[in-house]
């Protein structure tokens, strides 16, 4: 148990950092990609994935999707009058949402190659062959420039995979 963003380990040690569904609860997730860059091997690999904060669909807890769009102080203003006491002080205390294009910004500044890397799996969503076809599809095609720009900003989960850290390429 530590902060993800102090470490308590060595530089350049880790083959492999895997960081799901965790950057929206820290205050400082730059820290914590910070972090783990410094801790990673050479040729380490990292893994970020999140809750898109625009993406439509209702992020933890219940609290209405729309919620995560505003300002963070906006939001708390108006928790009193749309949200139980509970899912106010989750959002207050315990939810940091993230863009895809905040979390690039951490991302680029820590690791030589970031690459988005969600893709919607048919198989998972249906057992009908031809609409797993049509996610096969969609995912060639909204992976390629222009094209996966859009689609990045949308999807509900932003997903990244990290090559080269800066702090360990010296």
């Amino acid at each position: 148990l530590g902060d993800g963003r102090q470490l308590p380990f060595k530089n350049n040690i880790f083959d492999y950092i895997f960081c799901s569904a965790v950057l929206e609860h820290v205050n400082g997730s730059g820290q914590l990609i910070a972090e783990a860059s410094r801790v990673l091997k050479p040729t380490g690999v990292a893994h970020f994935s999140f809750p898109n904060r625009i993406s439509l669909l209702q992020p933890h807890n219940g609290i209405p999707r729309y919620y995560s769009m505003l300002p963070k102080s906006l939001g708390q203003k108006l928790a009193p009058y749309v949200l139980s006491n509970k899912k106010a002080k989750y959002y207050e205390n315990a939810l940091f949402p993230l863009t895809s294009i905040m979390a690039r910004r951490h991302l680029h500044a820590n690791f030589e190659k970031v690459d988005y890397t969600m893709q919607m799996s048919g198989e998972m969503i249906t057992s009908n062959v031809r609409i797993q076809r049509l996610f096969r599809m969609v995912n060639s095609i909204v992976t390629e420039p222009p094209l996966k720009w859009p689609y990045e900003l949308i999807w509900p989960n932003a997903s990244y995979r990290c090559d080269k850290p800066k702090n360990n390429a010296m």
